[in-house]
């Protein structure tokens, strides 16, 4: 336990790092063609030194790099704006079909920077429509037309699937179809001129096409087109408003005294949220900044960073979470996210990864099964903790009786690779076969490898392996080689991936994923259905292959580029990348978002 000092001095150093490295937002001034112009130098050089995948994508998609960027720099001459020329590079980097691969924009802390156009509420997707979950605190829903729990079929009289396809895809494709829709639909209400088409002057209003209970209905609401300086004041207003009258409004967009005030984990658990105000950042980027920290090591960065299900429930959670001071334990996301089964039992020692145990029915008669919620390979509390606290609740599982276990993985983003190797190798008694890893050869890995084999603070048998793989990408280099020669990830981390005789037991295992299972997720899925230690139920994983490099940032519009730059290997030698994992037990996850994805649990059951 650490004294409450160094935690101040943790998260004040976290912050120093973050606003030391944070990216300058959009630029106010309008480019001149030798500004996209060299902007567009930067990033697809960024390409060709850095993209692992870049021959994998032409070959399976069937594009070429040369002319992708042949058209890009024509196409620039005809943008007149600076948020038409965001677009095009949007369009660009979205022709890779990479999860991982994202081009963003930070907006600015002042006025007249940044464009919002919003309906004033939010929602889930739910097969091809959008059940509605939250309003914007200034709405007035006693008069507003669209009520919670509508079921939202259609904007403008075109189906939100249609919609998608045409307005949002083109802009950010992730390259699994089901997640492209989970992750647009919502957001084809709530957009900003930095990430997506604004609706057209024209398009004054918003046709919507709900189903209510029984009934069908068009009800028409106006676009509300706002400069995000004034909506973010107006909302953290009304949220101040509406929280209980004992507690302290937080005030608006603390700089960074307020983070260095935070306990650790209100801080990590908060992420920026409410915390930076204005800057757009999600608690991905928070992770990936804490990887860079000494002992971290970059390559744990296989996280979907965006993976925020809407950018405005950023604005929503961030504003009521500041207004009243609260923040939401695992256990009570836990809670608000899944059922949990009347009578369960809950293990004390899961406190990063909540766990229960519940009586159920199965085909053998009543069972005692257990569920773990593990939602993120990046949680709150040190790695080393977490992993204690697993291997304490496997232990209590195993003293209990109980041999079923059911891992929720449904939304889980990604994270740490070494953690996530770590917890399924504990699901094992023997030891596991890891994938293997082919990196992009670039100055990133080189430098990485060859810090590793001087690093006196490490191990002789570790700084050995860190100056054989780099004496390896040394050699594929001068080969003239793009990729690496795969490698086993137990190269990463000698000697950390092992079997603990003291779990002693086999679990029969069953995974619940869904089309947002991404990076570290889908990873962790794999090797346990090559391992033969785990059935997995859902829909297709997201197929985030690699692990995620932010460079930042283009020298005249600040932009902000995510690259993948390595490439996972399965036992049979088949990428993860735009394949995910394919489940044992398809179902549509997405189609049972209002029964809180009880089926699917069902489902896992029915299994035993």
């Amino acid at each position: 336990m650490r004294a409450p000092g160094s935690r101040t001095r943790v998260v004040a150093a976290i912050a120093a790092i973050f606003f030391a490295t944070s990216c300058a937002p959009a630029p106010r001034r309008l480019l001149t063609q030798e500004e996209k112009i060299a902007d567009l130098h930067w990033i697809t050089s960024q390409f060709s030194q850095n993209y692992a995948p870049l021959e994998y994508k032409e070959a399976r998609h069937g594009i070429r790099f040369d002319a992708l960027k042949e058209k890009v720099f024509r196409d620039a001459a005809a943008t007149r704006t600076n948020e038409e020329f965001y677009l095009l590079v949007h369009r660009f980097v979205s022709e890779f079909r990479d999860a991982h691969t994202a081009s963003t924009l930070t907006a600015a802390t002042l006025p007249a920077r940044t464009t919002l156009a919003y309906l004033g509420f939010e929602g889930k997707r739910e097969g091809s429509a959008v059940r509605v979950t939250k309003f914007l605190p200034t709405l007035n829903t006693q008069v507003f037309p669209v009520q919670a729990q509508d079921l939202i079929v259609a904007l403008d009289g075109v189906p939100l699937v249609d919609a998608a396809k045409s307005e949002l895809i083109p802009y950010r494709d992730l390259g699994n179809d089901e997640a492209n829709l989970t992750y647009h639909l919502p957001k084809l209400f709530n957009r900003t001129s930095l990430a997506f088409p604004l609706p057209a002057p024209e398009k004054e209003n918003a046709t919507l096409t709900l189903v209510r209970g029984e009934q069908r209905l068009d009800v028409q609401v106006p676009w509300i087109v706002k400069d995000l300086y004034a909506f973010t004041a107006e909302q953290a207003q009304a949220a101040a408003q509406k929280a209980k009258p004992s507690d302290k409004p937080k005030p608006e967009a603390p700089g960074a005294e307020r983070i260095a005030g935070m306990s650790e984990e209100e801080f990590f658990r908060r992420g920026f949220e409410g915390a930076i105000g204005l800057i757009d950042l999600t608690p991905g980027i928070v992770r990936l900044v804490l990887n860079t920290l000494p002992g971290k090591r970059f390559w744990n960065s296989f996280v979907f960073i965006d993976s925020a299900p809407s950018w405005l429930s950023r604005i929503v959670t961030g504003t009521l979470a500041s207004a009243s001071g609260l923040a939401a334990t695992p256990l009570e996301e836990l809670k608000e996210n899944r059922v949990v089964p009347p009578g369960a039992l809950f293990v004390p020692a899961a406190k990063n990864y909540p766990t229960y145990i519940s009586h159920e029915k199965t085909a053998q008669g009543m069972r005692y099964i257990a569920t773990m919620y593990l939602n993120t390979f990046t949680p709150a509390d040190p790695e080393e903790q977490v992993l204690t606290e697993v291997k304490e609740t496997l232990r209590a599982l195993k003293q209990f009786g109980v041999t079923d276990l059911v891992i929720d993985l449904i939304d889980n983003g990604g994270g740490s690779l070494r953690l996530g190797l770590q917890i399924a190798q504990l699901l094992s008694q023997e030891r596991i076969t890891l994938p293997e890893l082919q990196l992009k050869i670039n100055e990133t890995w080189l430098d990485e490898f060859e810090t590793v084999s001087l690093n006196a603070a490490l191990s002789d048998p570790e700084r050995e392996v860190g100056r054989r793989v780099f004496r390896r990408l040394k050699a594929d280099l001068d080969a003239g080689r793009r990729l690496s020669a795969p490698f086993s990830i137990h190269e990463l981390y000698p000697f950390a991936v092992q079997p603990d005789p003291s779990i002693g037991a086999s679990f029969r295992v069953v995974l619940l994923v869904n089309e947002m299972c991404a990076s570290m997720c889908d990873i962790f899925a794999a090797v346990l259905q090559d391992n033969q230690k785990a059935k997995v139920v859902g829909a297709r994983t997201m197929g985030a292959g690699g692990n995620v490099v932010v460079h930042s940032q283009a020298p005249n519009s600040n932009l902000v580029l995510n690259q993948t730059e390595s490439l996972i290997l399965r036992r049979d030698g088949s990428a993860i990348e735009n394949n995910g994992v394919v489940p044992d037990t398809a179902l549509p996850v997405n189609e049972t978002v209002s029964k809180k994805y009880e089926p699917v649990r069902a489902k896992a059951i029915e299994l035993f």
